[in-house]
């Protein structure tokens, strides 16, 4: 028995113990279920199977479950449920359409023979018409013949009478009117035109009758697993929640505007937090009317900083001057901490996935990665590589811009690859995405929705493209005027899109769902 078992059995209650390898101190996770939970894999699990992860139990992990399996039941009853509803009426139709189709095939094979019989007769009359026309001008022909030889054979009797009465003459002049006719009778007509006609039946041996009747072809509905899968439906719902043009709901301005805009973050409904390049982060107020909207001002260590907020409202920024990452304690505080560094990587895009946890785009010169490090900032797992069929490459080259989605997939504007790439929590290949034009396609920043949905800014194309979880295009979101030099953006708890202008520094806040 391991040292956690023996804790829980001795004491009655779910102590904390020590794992066996590390010594690291490990609290019993779930009392109802009796499991332990690893952080590392994101998984309930025996310790004896994790001995070197750490295991432990805390709100964090007790919301994320919740939240998983919120997310897993809303995906279960609107794509899951409806395309096995649909499969089934699909299957119904085609179990009452296949018999008829069947029968309906025998009909045309009757016909096939009845027809085929008519045909057989046809040809038959045909050349039975065709062998008595050809005996009548034969048999003329053979008789004209017969009279031409009958009329050649009489003379020739004659001039043979005629040429033994000279044998009797003596006479030298009746002699010398003698003249030979020898090649007259040499040249006579040809002996030809005697065809004899024989009937050769196109008979087919018994393996190729079928053949020679016809060909059964079994053809599968046009369209069919494209139209009826999980991903289809789920495109289907999405797309009935756009609207046909985005709504502008506001218009903020950074200032100074010459400063630019580099990346932002919601705060809540109303704020968003935004970097550029004085070394400022402003806090944007949308119910501030007046002025330029900024709540609170904090100042960094460095310029252009990407940054993200965790769920207990502290900031975090990445100081690629000194290859840090920096955390504001709270939105009420100017206190600042550096609590991640790295020697060999610049840290560029952050996030917080739904379980608190914190991902990093880490740039080198030999490696790229995105890793993820849990509440306490301890490393979980660095997502480097994608295996597709038993051949192991490398996910990234520039990772920039990262966000994930209620199912925790880890989704990167990678700016060097010019594609976003996605991945599950564990880090396994999803998919990519290289735009509608992969020569013109610059993926700058991305965000995702409720829907998990994701969207893309295009800042080179002025384009906002719009994916959906399972990688399908849905759409170009438009509006009713253009935003030019899309860049950061970052969606709020309602759905709004917050997207700044990298140039101006202007942040449109749009409404682009039902």
């Amino acid at each position: 028995m391991s040292q956690a078992q023996t804790a829980l059995s001795e004491s009655g209650q779910f102590s904390k113990c020590t794992c066996q390898s590390c010594n690291a101190e490990l609290t019993y996770q779930n009392p109802c279920l009796k499991k332990w939970f690893c952080r590392t894999c994101n998984q309930y699990c025996r310790v004896q199977d994790h001995p070197n992860h750490d295991l432990c139990y805390s709100e964090t992990e007790s919301d994320f479950l919740h939240n998983k399996i919120y997310a897993e039941n809303t995906e279960l009853k609107k794509n899951v449920k409806p395309f096995y509803k649909r499969a089934l009426e699909y299957i119904s139709k085609e179990q009452s359409d296949i018999p008829q189709c069947f029968k309906t095939a025998k009909e045309h094979l009757d016909i096939c023979e009845h027809l085929l019989h008519k045909q057989v007769a046809f040809a038959a009359r045909y050349f039975k018409n065709v062998l008595e026309e050809k005996e009548r001008k034969q048999m003329t022909h053979i008789s004209n013949l017969r009279k031409i030889f009958e009329k050649c054979l009489d003379e020739l009797e004659e001039t043979l009478q005629e040429n033994c009465k000279l044998l009797n003459v003596q006479d030298l002049t009746k002699l010398c009117k003698f003249q030979s006719s020898v090649d007259r009778w040499r040249t006579n007509t040809d002996l030809t035109g005697f065809e004899k006609p024989i009937f050769k039946p196109n008979l087919m041996v018994h393996e190729t009758y079928p053949h020679f009747l016809g060909n059964i072809i079994y053809e599968e509905p046009q369209n069919c697993s494209n139209q009826l899968n999980i991903p289809t439906i789920n495109l289907e719902n999405i797309q009935n929640r756009f609207l046909r043009q985005a709504n502008v709901v506001d218009v903020l301005q950074r200032r100074p505007p010459e400063h630019g805009l580099f990346d932002v973050s919601c705060v809540e409904s109303q704020r968003i937090l935004t970097s550029g390049q004085d070394k400022r982060l402003h806090l944007l107020d949308l119910s501030i009317q007046d002025g330029d909207r900024i709540l609170q001002t904090y100042k960094v260590s460095c310029e252009s900083p990407h940054i993200a907020m965790s769920e207990s409202r502290a900031v975090f920024y990445s100081d690629k001057r000194d290859k840090t990452i920096k955390q504001i304690e709270s939105l009420d505080s100017n206190r600042i901490n550096t609590v991640l560094h790295f020697d060999k990587l610049e840290p560029r895009g952050l996030t917080f996935s739904p379980a608190n946890h914190l991902l990093v785009c880490l740039v080198g010169a030999r490696r790229s990665i995105i890793a993820r490090y849990d509440a306490r900032l301890k490393l979980v797992r660095e997502i480097e590589f994608k295996d597709i069929d038993g051949t192991c490459t490398k996910l990234y080259k520039e990772p920039t811009f990262v966000c994930s989605n209620e199912f925790s997939d880890v989704c990167v504007a990678d700016h060097a690859l010019r594609e976003v790439i996605v991945v599950n929590f564990s880090g396994v290949f999803q998919f990519s995405y290289r735009g509608q034009d992969e020569k013109s396609f610059r993926p700058h920043c991305l965000a995702t929705d409720n829907l998990s949905n994701i969207v893309v800014s295009d800042d080179v194309n002025q384009e906002v493209h719009v994916l959906d979880k399972y990688g399908q295009f849905v759409t170009l979101l438009t509006t009713g005027q253009k935003i030019r030099h899309p860049g950061p953006m970052s969606i709020d708890d309602e759905g709004k899109l917050w997207i700044g202008e990298s140039v101006s520094g202007k942040i449109n806040v749009l409404k682009y769902l039902d």
